[in-house]
């Protein structure tokens, strides 16, 4: 009971944080590679290795929103999923709250989960 309603809150707070970065809402979604410790994204600018980044996460389908400060460990020039070129950017997460890193572990497990459920039922569904 008491984790539901501290769910609850944690919903509340993230679409609390929607409405105050709204323009969040109106960028496309972004596929990025997550992990508890950082995360890599392609990106049509070039960031400098060692750089500091401020990073606004909106993680869907939840609308969980975080404020997350990260340095860049690398930037590697590579073709962007649509053929135009960009860069991959690998980066490491710095001053995260615990809270947010439960957050962002509750939120990759679900993915997984829900990764793994397709990848069932595609096969069950092949397989008939």
């Amino acid at each position: 009971r008491y984790l539901k309603s501290l769910d609850r809150k944690v919903d509340l707070l993230g679409r609390a944080f929607l409405f105050q970065f709204s323009d969040l809402s109106e960028l496309p979604a972004r596929a990025v590679n997550l992990s508890a410790a950082g995360m890599a994204f392609f990106t049509q600018e070039p960031v400098e290795p060692g750089a500091v980044l401020e990073l606004r996460l909106l993680l869907l389908p939840s609308y969980t929103g975080l404020l997350i400060y990260a340095d860049v460990v690398a930037c590697e020039v590579e073709p962007m999923e649509d053929g135009s070129g960009g860069y991959h950017v690998r980066v490491d997460f710095s001053h995260l709250r615990e809270c947010d890193r439960d957050v962002l572990i509750r939120h990759i497990l679900q993915r997984q989960g829900q990764m793994l459920q397709r990848m069932r039922e595609e096969r069950d569904g092949n397989g008939q």
